[in-house]
């Protein structure tokens, strides 16, 4: 499976890792997983770790989620930081997401390190 979740109790934190390539209909799937998790759990924190995400989806499909998860009320009140290696392919999908977001008042910020990443979820 290209993608994995780790829920992290200590920080109310749901971690979800992302690995290779990574079709549309697998994020999503992912992505539904996470929430239905943080969900259970009554968490409002979301970490997405795409440094070794590799493609397979394109920004289309990511400007299709992010529509898709607007409509939420409680993906509304998360907090996802989604961490990318700058200059990657990945890097590009990620700040396109997250101003793909942030245009549709969902608040998710991209971040080359994983403390400054954790730092900001803490702010919540």
């Amino acid at each position: 499976m290209p993608w994995q979740i780790k829920p992290h109790p200590e920080l109310s934190v749901v971690e979800t890792v992302y690995e290779g390539d990574l079709t549309a209909r697998e994020l999503a799937a992912a992505v539904a997983e996470s929430v239905r998790v943080a969900r259970g759990r009554g968490w409002k924190r979301l970490l997405s770790d795409c440094t070794r995400l590799e493609g397979g989806h394109g920004f289309g499909d990511l400007y299709q989620l992010a529509a898709d998860l607007q409509g939420d009320a409680f993906v509304r009140s998360l907090r996802e930081a989604v961490l990318a290696v700058p200059g990657s392919p990945g890097w590009a999908n990620a700040s396109f997401y997250e101003t793909t977001c942030f245009n549709r008042g969902l608040l998710v910020r991209v971040f080359a390190g994983r403390e400054p990443a954790l730092e900001w979820l803490r702010q919540s």
